[in-house]
């Protein structure tokens, strides 16, 4: 999930809104922070077990410091979808995740719609 996250992060404004579908205006970006965050974490025991490397994790914590940086009640209009097209914030996100992908030995690839992936986990 965490691959996932990041490979969300790292798309496009537009791919990203369509693959992480939340119903509501302007719930994505906070709703992708949070999920990243709460992955990020699990993924700590991945590194405890030697399955990821503690350069690749650097990475990974980039971006959570980034994600952490934008929080909070200074400008929420980062935290809107059309924060995520235009804010100079977002390309910065976008290029973390991406070298955290990379790091981590994966590519960009667009990430599944959010809707099949819970679809999955429900039903398979």
């Amino acid at each position: 999930m965490l691959v996932q996250d990041l490979q969300c992060l790292a798309s496009e404004p537009d791919v990203l809104l369509q693959a992480f579908w939340f119903p509501g205006p302007d719930y994505i970006p906070d709703d992708l922070a949070e999920d990243f965050a709460f992955h990020m974490e699990l993924a700590e025991l991945c590194v405890r077990e030697g399955l990821v490397s503690l350069e690749q994790f650097s990475h990974v914590r980039a971006v959570d410091a980034k994600l952490s940086q934008m929080s909070g009640p200074q400008d929420p209009s980062l935290w809107t979808d059309e924060g995520v097209r235009s804010r100079e914030e977002w390309v910065t996100v976008r290029e973390l995740a991406r070298g955290a992908l990379a790091a981590m030995g994966y590519t960009l690839d667009p990430p599944p719609p959010w809707w099949k992936t819970e679809t999955v986990i429900l039903h398979g």
